[in-house]
Formats: structure tokens, C-alpha cells, sequence
């Protein structure tokens, strides 16, 4: 049927079918995807946090690009591992997968910005990402932690700025517990969803 011909009701089932297979393939690839860069974020930034002492500020600093140059090359491993595998996507795939491009892009260019606020900015740019993806795919826990995690970006600022609390060694352990909130306790969710859909679907596997 013609997009012109459909009425109001037969475009908001296309919109929900849309995003139904969106939302299937998020917890199949979200979840491995929401696991890696999680994990990857909160090991480098315990790396960082116990090796900063030991280093001049600008090579501690290089540290962090241990997330783009690891978290990168697993993830260029995981889609050629499934190239040949058939894939087919919407306007919402286009939307969510163009809103993470745009999002990874500025945390990687705030990533050679030296400075107390640079990791706080990836904090806000990455959960910005997550919460517009858990709210267009109405996956709740990822619009909590995304909220949360930025909460706690935010709430890091205020304390540095009304109490002197925090160190920029400090923001390397807020970073990784904010990564955590946001990215591995809804990968483990979406996760979890997976294994439940195996349950009743024998011949599947986990990707």
C-alpha cells in the first residue's frame, strides 16, 4: 500500500512495527553493544583512577582513548563476524543508529579536550543518546539509568563547584560508576530478555 494512501490509524501501526523490530534487534545487538562499551569504560576508568599518580598529566590523559581504540576494534570484530547474516532496516533503525554516530563522534573529539569537564560532557552527550533511545523505544530501564547516570554526571558538578569534593582522579571513578549505570545494568536487562526469548525458541543463540 501506498504511504500516501494510509490513513491515521494504518500509519501509527507502520510506526509500531517499526519500532517493534527496532526494539527486537536492540536486545539482541543493544545488549552485546551496551555490555562492551560499558565494560570497556568502567575497566579504563579504574586503569586511569589507579595509574594517574604514577604519570604526567598529558600521558595519564591518553589513557582514555583506550575506550574508542578497544571498545572500536571489538566492535569491528562482532560485525564481521556477522556481515553475511540478513539484515534489513527502518526509519527508526536510521534515526537511533544516526543519533549514536553523532554522539560517539563529539565524545571522541571531547576526548582530546584536557579538562575537568570533558568527561562530564561525555557523560551528558552519551546519555543523552541512551535516554533518546530507551524513550523512542519505550525500554524503561534504559530511560531510568540514562536519567540517572546523567544525574549523577550533573550532581558531580555541584559538588565540585559548592564543596571542592572532587579531584579530575575522582571524575575517573564517577565516569566508570555513571557507565555502569547506563550502559552495563541495561545491557544485562536486555540481555536477560534474550535468554527468555531462548526459552521458547530452542534453536536460537545468543549473538
Amino acid at each position: 500500500m501506498a504511504a500516501e494512501n494510509l490513513n491515521p490509524k494504518q500509519s501509527l501501526e507502520v510506526i509500531e512495527a517499526m519500532i517493534s523490530k527496532t526494539n527486537r534487534r536492540i536486545n539482541t545487538t543493544g545488549a552485546t553493544q551496551f555490555l562492551l562499551w560499558g565494560y570497556v569504560t568502567v575497566l579504563t576508568s579504574l586503569l586511569h583512577y589507579f595509574l594517574m599518580p604514577y604519570m604526567t598529566s598529558i600521558h595519564h590523559a591518553y589513557i582514555w582513548l583506550l575506550i574508542p581504540f578497544v571498545g572500536g576494534i571489538i566492535s569491528w570484530l562482532m560485525a564481521r563476524r556477522k556481515r553475511h547474516q540478513p539484515y534489513s532496516s527502518s526509519q527508526i533503525d536510521y534515526f537511533i543508529n544516526t543519533v549514536w554516530l553523532v554522539s560517539g563522534l563529539n565524545a571522541l573529539a571531547c576526548s582530546f579536550v584536557l579538562g575537568f569537564f570533558t568527561l562530564i560532557a561525555i557523560i551528558i552527550l552519551l546519555g543523552s543518546a541512551s535516554a533518546i533511545t530507551g524513550f523512542v523505544l519505550r525500554i524503561r530501564v534504559l530511560q531510568v539509568c540514562s536519567i540517572l547516570g546523567m544525574a549523577i554526571g550533573y550532581g558531580s558538578i555541584i559538588l565540585d563547584r559548592t564543596l571542592d569534593l572532587l579531584s579530575y582522579r575522582d571524575y575517573s571513578l564517577v565516569f566508570g560508576v555513571v557507565f555502569f549505570v547506563m550502559h552495563c545494568i541495561p545491557g544485562h536487562y536486555l540481555y536477560a530478555q534474550i535468554r527468555r526469548e531462548l526459552k521458547s525458541t530452542p534453536n536460537a543463540s545468543v549473538v
